[in-house]
């Protein structure tokens, strides 16, 4: 423990050494370094250090306040010149371990984990005996994708300080990415016996539950916690795949009891700008009108969470003629599917009119994608810091339109907007629902998606475009691979349904097997979820209502952008999901003009599909009106290859003249955030 400082006493003490007392000096800094004073200690042993340079401790203790200031590479710097018999082998040896540790750990922090495995490699082989350095080095692989390397280093770590609830932390998360759930488990709930109140522990722990639809579990944690983070999932959770349209009832009911539980609380949660996945996303996919529970999640969330509620001055600005200012926020303008869907909309706004700022939430990810996106923008702004933070540094850039483009698909963006930093505030269909906030003045859809009547489900004021608000270059052709090299039978029809797994309704079963049983030979192609949970949760469901799709599935695992291309290509019929239907993986299917049948749902988010084939002025006899037609509708299709490859060459050709490189729509939306600026202008 640091002991207290007195400022005027250590500037009195420091005032009074002698000019030339180098031992002096040295002994306050030594005692200021201790205190947690680095600043201070700093100059002092610097001094000592140039006033006799002849003994090691002087230069020694300056490495040590360099490193403790966070001047790392100055550290190591001086201590390459640290040679020569007056200066111990295995003093300099962990100076040197402690300077490559702090530049390690700085380079992670900015991103920057592939330079820092280097550093924190030597570090660990000069201290092998230092629980921070093995940390430092797991964390790096974690941070790079190389879970299954960073459990050695982790396990290292906690051999040497087994009483550290955080590397048990850290250890539970990498296996958790390893799909060792039970592990993870035994490593969150180790970390919680050793500090109970462990936020990281907490909040991991409950992540893991939910993900496993343990969700009653999963709520225990929020009692006696006060973040956000732990206490929102916890007490609001939901299946991401539900057992039955009666289990989607009762989880909805069980959420609105949630909320009744979140005004309750008498304390307010604090929140700074976590990541965390949030409960509401799932409602989405449960087929039913989300806006009486959005509205009341954001009210409750205001009345709960410490701070939401932030108004900025530019709330009033009015703009002064120039260029409108468009700041576009999200955690996935990188290698995700809305960094794919809005990068042409950033290439393409018209530049005389509009200067275009991307803005990266504090955990987005950095990928060659999101630079090149960047490099499109006009300017690129990784948020960073706290909630306060985060808002003060969107506020600086005084945008005319605070653009976010998928609202409630993460925490960070989602507390953000509940916040007014610009004249105007906008989201769009990157998720497809009501965000609930009365802080979002828009929502940009389409006419070819929204249903008549549509705008009593939305909060925000529905802005239906002419045209899909999307310019998606199209993807390079998929290279040919056979059924064989795909690992698919070589013989019968093949049904696919290429969706996350929390997209397959309970009532889309009843399609599926009404397939398999009228097409004995038939298979349908799925993706095996990332969490094994969520399989093991649908084939339950199967098991229970229809088992004839337990021997009809074709799991297959996640694989590389072009091999999904060719497995586009090589699949018979596309069936999109009842409810919540396909998005960006339409568009890679129309670029192999692979037909996809679908039936359109009550809301825009099950509509897309039949939308865009209005738009491409094709595909309207892939539309079917009801789930028993789009069953039939797919079987017709399997057994006809020669309606199939006509289907082909029409809606291929179809996709490249009016879905892909639309500059009409990026026009469009140009036009309506400049009269929703001039409306704003005008009160």
């Amino acid at each position: 423990m640091s002991e207290p400082v007195d400022p005027q006493a250590l500037a009195d003490a420091a005032a009074a050494l002698p000019a030339g007392d180098a031992g002096a000096a040295h002994a306050l800094g030594r005692r200021l370094l201790q205190a947690g004073e680095a600043a201070r200690a700093l100059p002092l042993l610097k001094r000592a250090a140039q006033l006799d340079g002849a003994r090691a401790e002087h230069w020694l203790g300056y490495a040590e306040g360099l490193i403790a200031a966070d001047r790392p590479e100055d550290a190591l710097m001086l201590i390459a010149r640290l040679t020569g018999a007056a200066y111990p082998d295995e003093t300099r040896a962990k100076l040197v371990a402690a300077a490559l540790l702090k530049l390690g750990q700085a380079l992670v922090e900015q991103g920057r984990a592939a330079e820092a495995e280097a550093l924190l490699s030597r570090a660990l082989a000069l201290a092998p005996d230092d629980p921070d350095a093995a940390a430092a080095l797991g964390w790096a692989m974690s941070r790079m994708g190389r879970h299954a390397e960073a459990e050695a280093p982790y396990r290292q770590a906690l051999g040497l300080a087994p009483d550290r609830a955080a590397l048990w932390t850290n250890l539970g998360a990498t296996l958790a990415e390893l799909n060792r759930e039970r592990e993870a488990e035994a490593c969150y709930r180790q970390a919680l016996t050793l500090e109970p109140g462990n936020r990281a522990a907490l909040a991991n722990l409950g992540a893991l539950l939910r993900a496993q639809g343990r969700v009653e579990e999963a709520r225990a944690p929020a009692a006696a916690a006060s973040r956000a983070e732990t206490v929102v999932p916890a007490l609001l959770a939901l299946r991401p795949v539900s057992a039955s349209t009666a289990d989607i009832a009762a989880q909805r009911a069980a959420y609105a009891q949630g909320l009744e539980a979140l005004r309750a609380r008498t304390q307010p949660l604090a929140y700074a700008g976590e990541t965390f996945g949030l409960p509401s996303f799932y409602l989405a996919y449960h087929g039913l009108d989300d806006r009486p529970l959005m509205e009341a999640t954001a009210a409750a969330l205001r009345a709960s969470v410490a701070d939401l509620d932030y108004v900025s001055p530019n709330a009033a600005r009015r703009h002064g003629g120039g260029r409108i200012r468009i700041a576009i926020v999200s955690d996935n303008l990188g290698a995700h599917t809305i960094g794919h869907l809005y990068k042409g909309i950033v290439q393409g706004l018209d530049r005389a009119r509009f200067e275009v700022v991307a803005v990266h939430g504090a955990h987005s990810r950095r990928d060659a994608f999101r630079d090149s996106l960047d490099a499109a923008a006009d300017g690129a702004l990784a948020l960073s810091g706290g909630l306060a933070d985060q808002r003060g540094q969107i506020e600086a850039l005084a945008p005319d339109v605070v653009f976010y483009p998928d609202v409630g698909m993460t925490a960070p963006s989602y507390f953000l907007a509940h916040a007014r930093l610009a004249p105007v505030q906008a989201t769009a269909w990157g998720h497809p629902d009501t965000t609930g906030l009365a802080t979002l003045d828009h929502f940009i859809s389409t006419e070819m998606f929204e249903p008549a009547g549509a705008e009593a489900c939305y909060t925000e004021r529905l802005v239906r475009l002419p045209r899909i608000p999307c310019r998606l270059e199209p993807p390079p052709p998929a290279r040919a691979m056979s059924r064989e090299q795909l690992g698919w039978p070589a013989r019968g029809t093949l049904y696919g349904c290429p969706q996350t797994l929390f997209k397959l309704h309970p009532e889309f079963d009843a399609v599926l097997a009404a397939i398999t049983e009228d097409d004995p030979d038939g298979h349908i192609v799925l993706p095996a979820a990332d969490q094994p949970a969520w399989t093991q949760a649908l084939l339950a469901r199967w098991r229970a209502h229809w088992p004839i799709l337990l021997e009809r599935a074709l799991w297959t695992p996640r694989v590389a952008p072009e091999v999904f291309r060719a497995q586009l290509a090589e699949i018979d019929v596309l069936i999109d999901p009842l409810h919540f239907g396909s998005g960006y993986t339409f568009y890679q299917a129309m670029a192999e003009g692979a037909p996809m049948v679908t039936c359109p749902g009550a809301f825009a988010r099950g509509r897309a599909v039949a939308g865009a084939y209005r738009q491409m002025g094709a595909g309207g006899e892939l539309v079917a009106e009801s789930p028993a037609a789009l069953a039939a509708l797919a079987l017709r299709l399997g057994a006809d290859p020669a309606e199939r490859a006509r289907l082909r060459a029409e809606l291929r050709a179809a996709a490249r003249a009016n879905l892909f490189s639309d500059a009409a729509a990026v026009r469009q939306l140009g036009d309506f955030f400049a009269s929703a600026v001039a409306e704003a202008r005008g009160g």
